[in-house]
């Protein structure tokens, strides 16, 4: 009976993520000229949905190689799981990021927890030292990007700027505010039991971040890493074949479409939807590919279809791989 319950909640959790998901896509797109997005989307022709498959494609393979890395780490910290598993729950957290921002990370530990009953905090620590490093790789790329299109990247500050300044910070105020609790209420806090739990827990994400010491081949592990951002990479570079304005663009503006995009999923809003679609359209308009609109109300404009049609074709991905990961993870469980 309970069990039954815990399934039904399951399916509840997934409807609901679903209506989250594409009311943002309305409120963003269709709310204005819904027609207009429906007549271009499939006005494009017949040979761009191959790219549209093949961007897929590359995505779900960039799954699969974070799962093979996952795994790779979950064995350094002294534990075994499958690379089903892996995959599914790797899966799985970006079906959540949609709808919960950074949630999916949360997500891919506790569905291996409870396939498996792997500590949460040292999987936690295996997902701590993958974030570093891909952002690393991603910031490494900036800079490249940033040497090789200086002046695509000052046109993209200067229309951002106006829209993020602020002469008060209310996140540092934040910030400054707990750590003046922090440090007015630190022997109390150190009573609490509450204390003694946070250190447990902060020792096992420790674990499983210096788990990479611990590693069986380290080769592997970075080609893996590599294969993923080469992914990454594909995923951008074959959508430019999708639209006709798009397909004069080089390897060179992929890669700055690349981490512009890749700034825009570092937002934190529900899978990147809005953040990742502006600042795609800056870099595009940028590069000379349509002009510059908050809003798909105006005529056909790639600068901003682009990026509709590269996110929704991975958020199709992420859905579909989601709902497949659930039933794989949690509704088969009883039998681990």
């Amino acid at each position: 009976m309970f069990r039954n319950k815990e399934r039904n909640k399951t399916i509840v959790k997934i409807i609901l993520s679903l209506f989250l998901a594409m009311w943002l896509y309305y409120f963003i797109f269709f709310r204005d000229n819904p027609e207009l997005v429906l007549e271009h989307m499939f006005s494009i022709p017949n040979e761009s949905y191959l790219y549209i498959f093949l961007t897929i494609l590359f995505g779900w393979i960039a799954y699969v190689i974070r799962g093979f890395r996952w795994l790779g780490l979950i064995k350094a910290i002294g534990h075994e799981t499958t690379i089903i598993k892996s995959v599914a729950a790797v899966s799985f957290g970006y079906f959540v990021n949609l709808v919960l921002p950074r949630g999916g990370e949360i997500a891919r530990c506790t569905s291996i927890y409870k396939t498996d009953k792997i500590p949460v905090d040292k999987l936690l620590g295996t997902i701590l030292i993958e974030r570093v490093i891909d952002m690393i790789i991603l910031i490494f790329l900036i800079i490249i990007s940033l040497v090789l299109n200086y002046d695509i990247f000052l046109e993209i500050f200067d229309r951002t700027e106006s829209s993020t300044r602020s002469p008060i910070n209310p996140f540092g105020i934040v910030i400054v505010l707990i750590f003046a609790i922090i440090f007015v209420f630190w022997r109390r806090i150190k009573s609490l039991k509450l204390y003694s739990k946070l250190v447990g827990f902060l020792l096992g994400i420790k674990e499983g971040f210096v788990s990479i010491k611990n590693l069986d081949s380290k080769k592997t592990f970075w080609a893996q890493t590599a294969l993923i951002w080469v992914m990454y990479f594909l995923m951008t570079f074959v959508c430019f074949f999708i639209l006709p304005e798009t397909t004069s663009l080089s390897l060179n503006d992929a890669l700055l479409i690349l981490v512009v995009g890749g700034l825009g999923m570092v937002v934190p809003v529900p899978g990147g939807v809005g953040s990742y679609h502006y600042l795609v359209m800056i870099a595009l308009v940028s590069l000379g590919i349509g002009e510059y609109s908050i809003t798909y109300a105006k005529e056909y404009n790639p600068a901003l279809l682009f990026p509709f049609i590269i996110h929704l074709s991975q958020t199709f991905l992420a859905i579909i791989s989601g709902i497949i990961s659930t039933f794989i993870l949690f509704l088969n469980k009883d039998n681990e």
